[in-house]
């Protein structure tokens, strides 16, 4: 997919933990191409360079058509049972519910997210540099775009920078919760916000549901963009089923988890009811890459550092 086209593309205090295992990955579908200018930069490059980049991601607060679904999976239920709830509940773009707008007020005025100073004191004290947002990247559905808004509407010196990317968005299709809003309507309901990116019209959504393999690589593709952009401390408000496809199953993403002393404990498949986000959770990751990559597709790990997990549900 050219990086022209990445127009696919989230209570009670949080509490700050460390995740202790580490998710490894599946293959994507091959391809990608670049700019001139960007070959050209690569192609001169006589050795290797190390990148960094520090990510947010966040998955959006609760939404219309979560609450019944989710609580039935919370006591076992079976897929399909789930699948059914989700569209016995089914809206068009759903939006946060009034838990929903409160899980992110809380985030926000809670944890200090525009500053990532709330990263730096975790594991005891071990040394992690603080990276304050430099960019607000989310997903064009609206439940996304209202979570950002909720969480940095307290925040001093909130980002002005904030972008519209429709790599970002959850699993397209069969359900119309997954359906966005026309660009015009986005524009007049979010108008800080950037949508030069997205099209006038959804032209992704189906009545097919999309393949994870498919979900998984708009999740790559979106921190693909993210490495190729010039800020550091990137917020990323997207959806649980891309991040879980992503991060567990992308072959080109690896995802660590570190103990209290930064060390990376395991390199295995965790549990995806443990690793799940859950409504309004913020992770931060170190994001790392070998330049010399990017024209192959690079390979990016994820550092898990830690997490703001919402309590309120």
């Amino acid at each position: 997919m050219p990086s022209s086209s990445i127009l696919y593309i989230s209570f009670c205090r949080p509490t700050i933990r460390i995740c202790r295992s580490v998710i490894s990955t599946k293959a994507p579908p091959p391809g990608n191409s670049f700019s001139t200018r960007q070959e050209a930069n690569v192609m001169s490059k006589p050795f290797s360079l190390h990148r960094k980049k520090r990510l947010y991601l966040l998955r959006h607060g609760q939404a219309a058509h979560n609450p019944r679904a989710e609580a039935a999976r919370e006591a076992g239920c079976s897929h399909g049972t789930f699948l059914q709830l989700m569209k016995e509940d089914d809206v068009l773009d759903a939006e946060l519910t009034m838990l929903g707008v409160t899980q992110a007020r809380n985030l926000g005025e809670t944890v200090d997210v525009r500053s990532g100073s709330w990263v730096s004191d975790f594991g005891g004290g071990a040394p992690v540099s603080v990276v304050p947002i430099g960019l607000i990247v989310s997903s064009p559905l609206s439940r996304a775009l209202q979570t950002a808004q909720e969480v940095m509407r307290e925040s001093v010196g909130t980002c002005d920078q904030r972008v519209c990317l429709e790599t970002l968005r959850e699993i397209n299709g069969w359900l119309i919760n997954a359906k966005r809003r026309d660009r015009h309507d986005l524009m007049r309901r979010f108008p800080s916000w950037d949508f030069s990116s997205i099209t006038p019209y959804d032209e992704t959504w189906t009545d097919t549901l999309e393949s994870e393999s498919d979900c998984r690589e708009r999740g790559y593709q979106s921190l693909l963009w993210a490495s190729q952009q010039k800020e550091d401390g990137i917020l990323m408000v997207t959806h649980g089923g891309l991040l879980r496809f992503t991060l567990a199953d992308h072959e080109n993403v690896v995802t660590e988890f570190v103990n209290d002393k930064c060390d990376v404990v395991s390199t295995g498949t965790r549990n995806d009811a443990k690793d799940r986000f859950e409504n309004c959770e913020l992770r931060a990751y170190e994001m790392s890459w070998d330049d010399n990559d990017i024209m192959e597709r690079p390979v990016f790990t994820m550092k898990e550092l830690c997490r703001s997990t919402n309590v309120i549900n």
